[in-house]
This record gives structure tokens, C-alpha cells and sequence, in this order.
């Protein structure tokens, strides 16, 4: 009887041994990443800056060809593909929206931060007409106009 014993203890010993090793094989192949699990997700912010007014459009040409697109914001710019290296950019209303267009690959080929506002070329055309002295700037963003720059004179301010 106590040889018995002993074998069954064996051979318990035997399983729980083998089942140990199991679970540790397991666990270690578990926590051992392969190299393509191991890569993190790559993120591309935008790399150029397009600003439009409201109900203009910019056409663009691309440094490769793209097969798709994608814009965050479609109720504040819009895109209309011309062909593979053209688009045109076009505004919709006052904001910021991300723009990015790819290859067959899935590679970003051009990417924009689009800032849509106000129009803003015949406001810089007055202010040059009533202030000829003056280096005025004029930018918008978000349907706000920012004028930046020096003047000749206190009073010119006022205009």
C-alpha cells in the first residue's frame, strides 16, 4: 500500500509539474509581443496651413498622387478632387477643420490645417486707399479680423 501511495504521489508530482510548465509557457509566450505588436499607431498631425474665406476656394497641387481624402469638418471647408494631384479647398463657414489626403499605400501625401473666416482682400484694399503710409496687416480667422501694423499718425487709428 504505501508503494501505492507513492506512485500516486508520482504521479500527481508528474501533473502538476507538467501543468505548471504549461502555464508558464503559455504566460511567457502571452507577454512576448512580436514585432508587429510591438508598433505603436503613428500619428500625423497636419503639415501645412490653408487659409480660404467664406465662399472662396484654393486649388492645390499635390506632391504625389492621392486615392483618398478626408476632412474633419465637412460644414466648415469642403474638397473636390480635380485629378490625382489637384484639389480644390473651398470655405463653408467660419472655423478650423483638419485635411488629409493619401496614397493606394495608406501614406499621408499632403495634410492641412484649414482655416476658413472672413473675406478679407477688399478690407486690406481700403485700408491701403485711406492710409497709403500705413503697413497694415490684415488676417481672419473664424469670421474675426485681426488688423496688425504700424500707422503714420494717432488720428489715422480712428478711421
Amino acid at each position: 500500500m504505501a508503494f501505492q501511495i507513492t506512485k500516486q504521489s508520482s504521479r500527481l508530482k508528474k501533473a502538476i509539474g507538467t501543468a505548471v510548465a504549461t502555464t508558464l509557457a503559455l504566460a511567457i509566450a502571452a507577454t512576448t509581443a512580436t514585432p508587429v505588436q510591438a508598433q505603436s499607431a503613428k500619428i500625423s498631425a497636419p503639415q501645412s496651413r490653408v487659409s480660404v474665406a467664406v465662399g472662396r476656394g484654393k486649388l492645390i497641387t499635390l506632391p504625389g498622387p492621392i486615392e483618398d481624402i478626408f476632412i474633419a469638418e465637412d460644414a466648415i471647408a469642403d474638397v473636390q478632387v480635380r485629378s490625382t494631384r489637384q484639389i480644390y479647398i473651398f470655405g463653408k463657414k467660419g472655423g478650423q477643420t483638419s485635411f488629409y489626403a493619401t496614397n493606394r499605400a495608406g501614406k499621408v501625401v499632403y495634410s492641412a490645417e484649414v482655416s476658413v473666416g472672413a473675406e478679407i482682400s477688399s478690407i486690406d484694399q481700403m485700408l491701403a486707399l485711406a492710409m497709403p503710409e500705413a503697413k497694415i496687416t490684415v488676417s481672419s480667422n473664424n469670421n474675426f479680423v485681426l488688423l496688425t501694423g504700424t500707422i503714420a499718425n494717432p488720428d489715422d487709428a480712428e478711421e
